[in-house]
């Protein structure tokens, strides 16, 4: 075992105890006080998003210092599960809260901002697709759409769970 990988390893596993913690939280302070739910939606999703990268990215190398294949291929497999999960949560919070009005074109016809959290209006097969399509427009526009900086920070989330889903869907074969 490797001391320094393993203090990150629990780092990560710790940062997402701390994001979960967060939005439990989230969720007793809105059942106390129902008017403060739209400022808290945005930090409880995002935390939410955050427990789901963290965790991954503890598997993540977990898989990596692992010499059992079967054990590496059971844990780089929940990795890309996670990973997928907090790209997918990612790219619905960018649709709730950092999309223009001008970009809901973007999305499935007929979905609203209000469609994007839930997994039936907006399938989580169309998400890759409805963000290329965002990412495009954004990269086009040289990143100087209203959001685009919001939308930069949480994008580039989105790329590194892709990329490690990548990489550990490699680990799982």
């Amino acid at each position: 075992a490797n001391p320094l990988l393993d203090e990150i390893i629990w780092r990560y596993r710790n940062a997402a105890r701390i994001a979960d913690a967060a939005v439990e939280e989230y969720k007793f302070h809105t059942s106390k006080f129902p008017d403060d739910v739209l400022t808290f939606a945005s930090h409880s999703e995002s935390s939410f998003a955050q427990s789901k990268m963290m965790t991954a990215d503890a598997m993540y190398l977990e898989a990596m210092l692992t010499s059992d294949p079967a054990e590496k291929k059971r844990i780089a497999t929940q990795a890309a599960s996670l990973y997928q999960q907090a790209a997918n949560l990612y790219a619905r919070h960018i649709f709730r809260y950092f999309m223009g009005d001008e970009d809901i074109a973007v999305l499935p016809p007929r979905m609203t901002r209000a469609d994007v959290l839930d997994p039936v209006k907006l399938p989580d097969a169309l998400i890759p697709l409805s963000m290329t399509k965002l990412r495009a427009r954004h990269i086009t526009s040289g990143y100087t759409l209203p959001n685009s900086e919001d939308f930069q920070e949480i994008d580039a989330y989105i790329q590194r769970a892709n990329a490690r889903m990548n990489i550990v869907s490699k680990m799982a074969e």
